[in-house]
């Protein structure tokens, strides 16, 4: 009976510390088991690696301007060169856009070269982990409350997971010959990864204790992709299509700037800049140039501007044929010849009126004033009647209108107090009268 007492205070003792260690380890174990999905590692940290890229301020304002930066991206401290990589994705696309020839413009394999580059660089993988660092109380909120506590969380982690018992119970001793993806793998290198977020002081020590109890294991946790993400141009090519399809600024008279040279449209300005500084800067660039320059239709006037017979009568413009008799200016008689005079409107072009008129000619079809021939834009109707010297139309000048139900031709003088303007939808066709004759006519008055 003496002997059985010894052994019942050892029980009893044993189970003790047991319950005690079981008592402690109910959070660290938790602790252990928190790990997210590596599908939604990989998606979190493209995500704020993509939104890193497209918020970098050179390409922001030209591709990206509808994107918010996510709010992690001010925090980003890993030293990965964004805004190369975000030049060199960009170009990729543009290299796939032909529109305007900008696909010349670029290397698209240099482009991809520079990626595929950076993505075997160990930048990539330590600009990988600065991500997961930022993302993880996003992927798993509750570890934030670890965090609120880290350097007590961090020791009482550390003690549990290095100790004999626990390894032998929860870590194979062969898990060096797993494969990464293996869930034991993943929870060992989250493990440490958890260790470094709350005290990285304790990482060396962890990870003596799992190459002391798994000979030839190596960690990755420090060193491992986890954006895996192909960067195809195709993802971007519709922003990169947006911005070369931008519209040139509203033609220069009506803010009163004059200018012949204003009657050239460049298309995608921001993305010819681009290339030229950024791309060129990274050797990038073809040193080609796009064919971005629309000229657009300077002359003629909308089908259905009303043109004024010899009879006095009024018949659109596109109906009218040749031998049709033309009331010229100061009442001389024209004839419409064969020539069929038709300009086809190129994307992006406009229609022009004169105060409540609604829009119905081009900008460099000539009006005559009192001041001699003018038009909005003088350089092209220069260019094709090189004989007259046009000016410039602008508010403040005087046209002349047929005054209706005379008996002979009478002329109003109206002053012109605004110029309105109309996008035209294309196909867009112009209409104009090729005259033998006097070389002038009325439209719409």
């Amino acid at each position: 009976v003496g002997g059985v007492w010894p052994r019942a205070r050892l029980l009893k003792l044993t189970v003790n510390v047991t319950f005690s260690s079981f008592v402690s380890a109910m959070s660290t174990e938790e602790l252990w088991k928190l790990i997210p999905s590596d599908g939604d590692v990989q998606t979190q940290t493209r995500n704020l690696f993509l939104s890193a890229v497209k918020t970098q301020s050179h390409v922001h304002r030209v591709f990206f301007n509808g994107v918010s930066a996510d709010s992690l991206v001010s925090s980003i401290n890993s030293g990965f060169n964004y805004q190369d990589f975000a030049t060199a994705y960009v170009a990729q696309a543009i290299a796939r856009v032909t529109s305007y020839k900008f696909d010349s413009t670029v290397n698209g394999n240099a482009a991809k070269d520079y990626i595929d580059g950076q993505i075997r660089s160990s930048s990539w993988n330590s600009n990988a982990l600065n991500l997961l660092e930022l993302l993880f109380t996003r992927l798993e909120p509750s570890f934030q409350t670890y965090m609120n506590d880290k350097s007590n969380w961090a020791k009482k982690f550390a003690a549990v997971i290095t100790s004999k018992p626990w390894l032998s119970i929860n870590v194979a001793a062969d898990i060096a010959k797993a494969d990464p993806s293996d869930p034991l793998v993943r929870k060992v290198n989250f493990a440490l990864l958890k260790i470094h977020l709350l005290d990285d002081s304790y990482v060396q020590s962890v990870t003596k204790a799992f190459q002391e109890h798994a000979p030839g294991f190596v960690p990755y946790w420090n060193n491992y992709d986890y954006i895996r993400y192909g960067f195809a141009p195709d993802d971007i090519i519709g922003d990169v299509q947006k911005a070369i399809n931008v519209e040139p600024p509203p033609v220069p008279f009506l803010y009163g700037g004059a200018g012949g040279g204003a009657w050239w449209a460049y298309y995608g300005t921001a993305v010819r800049r681009f290339v030229n500084s950024y791309c060129a800067g990274m050797n990038l660039a073809t040193g080609k140039q796009p064919d971005n320059e629309q000229r657009g239709v300077y002359s003629c006037f909308t089908k259905e501007t009303q043109i004024t017979l010899a009879s006095g009568k009024q018949l659109p413009i596109e109906q009218i044929t040749a031998g049709t008799k033309i009331l010229a200016h100061g009442g001389d008689i024209s004839t419409v010849t064969e020539e069929d005079v038709q300009n086809h409107a190129p994307d992006g072009h406009y229609t022009f009126g004169i105060n409540e008129d609604e829009p119905f000619f081009a900008p460099s079809h000539p009006f005559w004033t009192t001041d001699g021939w003018k038009c909005l834009f003088p350089a092209p109707a220069t260019e094709e009647n090189p004989q007259i010297d046009f000016k410039q139309l602008q508010i403040g000048d005087i046209v002349f209108r047929i005054v209706p139900n005379t008996d002979t031709l009478v002329y109003k003088p109206v002053r012109i107090r605004k110029i309105s303007m109309k996008r035209v939808d294309c196909p867009f066709t112009f209409h104009g009268l090729h005259l033998d004759g006097a070389r002038s006519y009325h439209a719409n008055g």
